[in-house]
């Protein structure tokens, strides 16, 4: 499914679609909260709308959460971060945004917890200001691409064992390289599931016992300017699943178009559910 908002005045454009793909339930939510509050997600795998009377005006809010494959009630994990988020008051400096998504966490990880069966959900969001200043921060491997001059930049990196494993000094650049782009790499944390082998002990030991506590390192937290014409693309890793070193396709004609050609592409390859969202001003 999918639809379109247009804020007024109509140089913001949003689109979001969302599908299943392969899987007999689509797991996959988004929200979009529009600059002149009217939202939407999927509730039961069905399109919700609303309207938030107390939202900033010309804000925008993007989200794109996916419940964890293979564990219990993924689906209900990311409908709940979004409802969650949806409560959520809009986020203008770093360590707000990063104190909420710790606090929403920790919150549905006591809702949700059933040792290593915990469900668990990806997280990318991104709170937009008038003046195009974005902040973006992510859990798991769902990502944010930026569109500038007609090029794609990948904004994120996925919280797999390789990203942190580089960031703890542990493998080398080289190294790095060679694997990070795997499709083989699976996320080590999730929101309401917890993390993996990434968090110390008092010992100052990594163990890969499962706990609570999630890693949102300072890169995880990143602040952009998206000018006019530019475009922000926060999509679930159905995507790109099954393409080695993927980049978005250029952009030719609308932002709405792009969308539904994007979904029909990754439906063509993907085992898996699909969403993405573009924001373009």
């Amino acid at each position: 499914m999918s639809d379109t908002i247009i804020a007024e005045p109509p140089q913001w454009h949003i689109n979001a679609a969302s599908h299943q793909g392969p899987r007999v339930e689509n797991q996959d939510n988004y929200l979009i909260i529009h600059p002149n509050g009217h939202y939407q997600y999927l509730y039961n795998e069905t399109l919700k709308k609303g309207y938030l009377s107390d939202w900033p005006v010309d804000h925008v809010r993007l989200v794109v959460a996916d419940g964890m494959g293979g564990h219990n009630n993924g689906r209900q994990a990311s409908e709940s971060v979004i409802k969650a988020l949806l409560k959520l008051d809009f986020q203008a400096e770093e360590d707000q945004l990063r104190k909420a998504i710790l606090g929403i966490h920790n919150q549905l990880f006591e809702q949700f917890h059933q040792g290593a069966k915990t469900p668990g959900s990806t997280l990318v969001i991104a709170e937009i200001t008038p003046d195009g200043q974005a902040l973006i921060a992510n859990i798991g491997d769902s990502r944010a691409y930026l569109c500038q001059a007609g090029a794609w930049s990948l904004v994120t990196q996925d919280h797999t064992v390789t990203e942190f494993m580089y960031r703890d000094d542990e493998i080398d650049k080289a190294r790095y390289d060679q694997q990070s782009h795997r499709n083989t790499n699976q996320i080590v944390q999730a929101m309401i599931f917890g993390s993996v082998g990434i968090l110390a002990n008092k010992e100052g030991i990594k163990t890969n016992q499962h706990v609570q506590g999630l890693r949102i390192d300072q890169q995880d937290i990143i602040r952009l300017n998206i000018a006019t014409g530019d475009v922000l693309m926060l999509a679930s890793d159905g995507l790109w699943s099954g393409v080695q070193h993927y980049q978005p396709d250029a952009i030719s004609g609308e932002v709405d178009d792009y969308v539904q050609q994007q979904l029909s592409l990754a439906l063509e390859r993907t085992r898996d559910n699909v969403t993405l969202c573009c924001y373009q001003p």
